[in-house]
C-alpha cells in the first residue's frame, strides 16, 4: 500500500505537540472495552449494540470471553433463519455490517443457517440504490475476507471514485459541494487497500488534504456544524487504516486522537459532544478506532482486514497453500482462528471453493433437485454447472453434501486447469486402475502428470480440507497465479 506521507509535512501545523502516550490509549480501550462487554450483554445484528460493538472488541487486543461471540453468531443465525436470508431489501449496508463483523470473529458469512450473506452485496445494482454509504460499506466487508470477484470490487471502487466531491473529498447528498468528514474518511478507509492505482491514489491524497481543511483546532472534526465523536473516529480508523501517522495529521499540536480523548468518560465509554452523556454509538465508534490505531503502531492488519493465520495448521505440509488460499479469499476458516486441516469436504463446499478459484462471477440457474435456491451453495452450483466445471450425480440431484472423493477432485480440477490453460497429453494410470471410475481416469492421470496430485491416493477416498487446499495451490502454481 501506498503511504501517503509527504502531503502531511506541508500541511501540519506541529508545535511542540503533547499527544495521548501509547499507554493511555491502551487504558482507554480497556476500559472501554469492559464497558462495551457489560452493556452490550446479548449482541444481535443492530448498528447500535450489534456488529460495532462486535468489531471493536474482536480488534481490541482485549480478553473478550469466546462465548460473547458465540451469543452473537447464535443471534444471526436465528434471525438469518426467521427472516430466511432477507436482512433488508433496501439498506444493503445491513449485510455489510454482519459480514464484516462474522469475518473478523472468524465464522463464515457465506453460509449462515444455510444462507450467504455475501451474495447480497455483491448485486451492484441493489447496493448502490442506498447511495455512496452502500458503495463504501459493500467494498470494505468484501475486501475483509476477499470475498467475490475482482469485477465487482472494480464497480464500487469506480462508483466511489465518480462520487468524489470537485473540490475532494466526499458527502452522503449528491451533487453536494462540500465534503463531509464522516463520509469521506469512511470513503478513504474502503479505498485503502487499492491505492496501487494511480486513479484511487490521487483520490486518496486529494480526500487526505481536503479532512486537514475540515479538522477543527481542537483537532477533531465537525458534522454539520456540530463536532462530534463520531467525526473523529471515523478520520482516526481512515488515517490508520491508510498507514498514516496521526502525529503528523495535528492542528496546533492537537491530533485527532487527543480530540476524541476529549469525549471520554472514564467507566462509561464516550459522549457524542463535548460535556454530554454516555453514548453507546460514539462508545463502538470510538472503540474500534483507537483499536486501529493500536493496530497500525503493532503492525498488524488493518482494523477491517481478517487475520489470516490459523492455530492448527502449524507443522501441517500444507500450511504454504492453505495460507496463499486464505490471503486469496478462496478458503475459509471454521471459526475461532481454527482451519480444521483433517475435515473432509462437501461437494457443495468444493464446487464453492472452484468457483472462487477462477473468479468467475456472472448470473447462472441449476435446477438441481436438492440444490434450493435459498441455499448459500445455489450461485456456485449455478455458476459451475454453467461453466462445465460440475455435473450432477443423476439428471436432477447434486448430491451436495455428500463427501467429495479423489477421483471427484480430480475431475473438476482438470476441467478448471484446462481453463487456466494448463495442458497435457498423459496416458491412463495403471496404478489405482481398477478401482477409479472409467469417467474419472484420464482426469486421475491428469493431476497426476501435472502435479496437481502430488501423491496418488485412493480415488474414491474422501480428502480433507488440508489436501483439498494443497491440490488448487498446485493447480494455480502450475497455471502462475500464485
Amino acid at each position: 500500500m501506498k503511504r501517503i506521507v509527504s502531503l502531511f509535512i506541508v500541511f501540519s501545523l506541529i508545535i511542540f505537540p503533547v499527544h495521548a502516550e501509547v499507554s493511555q490509549i491502551d487504558e482507554i480501550i480497556s476500559d472501554t472495552a469492559n464497558f462495551v462487554m457489560k452493556t452490550v450483554k446479548e449482541p444481535q445484528i443492530s448498528s447500535i449494540g450489534g456488529e460495532w460493538a462486535v468489531i471493536g472488541l474482536s480488534r481490541s487486543g482485549e480478553s473478550v470471553p469466546k462465548e460473547y461471540f458465540e451469543t452473537y453468531y447464535k443471534n444471526v443465525e436465528n434471525a438469518v433463519r426467521e427472516s430466511k436470508g432477507i436482512l433488508s431489501s433496501r439498506k444493503y449496508t445491513e449485510y455489510s455490517r454482519v459480514v464484516l463483523a462474522l469475518t473478523l470473529i472468524g465464522k463464515n458469512p457465506e453460509n449462515v443457517a444455510g444462507y450467504n450473506l455475501v451474495t447480497p452485496i455483491c448485486d451492484f445494482d441493489a447496493v448502490t440504490r442506498q447511495g455512496i454509504n452502500g458503495s463504501i460499506w459493500a467494498l470494505i466487508a468484501l475486501d475483509s475476507g476477499n470475498y467475490g470477484d475482482i469485477e465487482t470490487r472494480e464497480k464500487y471502487i469506480k462508483e466511489i471514485l465518480e462520487n468524489e466531491i470537485k473540490t475532494g473529498g466526499w458527502s452522503m447528498a449528491k451533487n453536494a459541494e462540500e465534503a463531509d468528514p464522516d463520509v469521506t474518511a469512511m470513503a478513504l478507509t474502503a479505498l485503502a487497500g487499492h491505492t496501487d492505482k494511480a486513479e484511487v491514489s490521487d483520490a486518496v491524497e486529494r480526500g487526505a488534504r481536503c479532512l486537514l481543511k475540515m479538522q477543527n483546532d481542537d483537532g477533531g472534526f465537525s458534522t454539520y456544524g456540530e463536532a462530534t465523536a463520531e467525526s473523529a473516529a471515523q478520520v482516526i480508523t481512515a488515517l490508520s487504516t491508510l498507514g498514516i501517522d496521526i502525529e503528523r495529521f495535528s492542528r496546533n499540536g492537537v491530533t485527532p486522537i487527543d480530540a476524541l480523548i476529549g469525549y471520554y468518560i472514564k467507566g462509561k465509554g464516550f459522549s457524542h459532544t463535548i460535556g454530554g452523556e454516555s453514548n453507546l454509538m460514539a462508545t463502538e465508534q470510538a472503540l474500534y478506532a483507537l483499536s486501529a490505531v493500536k493496530r497500525f503502531k503493532e503492525g498488524k492488519t488493518a482494523i477491517f482486514s481478517a487475520e489470516k493465520g490459523f492455530s492448527d495448521i502449524s507443522g501441517n505440509r500444507s500450511e504454504t497453500a492453505i495460507l496463499e488460499l486464505a490471503k486469496k479469499g478462496i478458503i475459509n476458516g471454521m471459526g475461532n482462528g481454527t482451519f480444521a486441516p483433517q475435515k473432509t469436504v462437501t461437494r457443495a463446499e468444493f464446487t464453492a471453493i472452484a468457483v472462487k478459484t477462477l473468479g468467475i462471477s456472472e448470473d447462472a440457474n441449476s435446477d438441481f433437485s436438492d440444490v434450493p435456491k435459498t441455499a448459500w451453495f445455489y450461485p456456485y452450483v449455478s455458476i459451475a454447472f454453467k461453466n462445465g466445471i460440475i455435473y450432477g450425480v443423476s439428471e436432477t440431484e447434486f448430491n451436495p453434501e455428500g463427501r467429495i472423493t479423489c477421483e471427484e477432485v480430480a475431475t473438476m480440477l482438470e476441467r478448471m486447469a484446462k481453463k487456466l490453460n494448463i495442458k497435457a497429453d498423459v496416458e491412463k494410470y495403471p496404478e489405482y486402475e481398477s478401482d477409479i471410475s472409467e469417467w474419472a481416469v484420464k482426469s486421475y492421470a491428469f493431476c497426476i502428470y501435472t502435479g496437481i496430485l502430488e501423491d496418488a491416493k485412493p480415488p474414491k477416498q474422501e480428502l480433507n480440507r488440508a489436501e483439498i487446499a494443497q491440490m488448487v495451490y498446485n493447480m494455480l502454481k502450475k497455471a502462475e497465479k500464485i
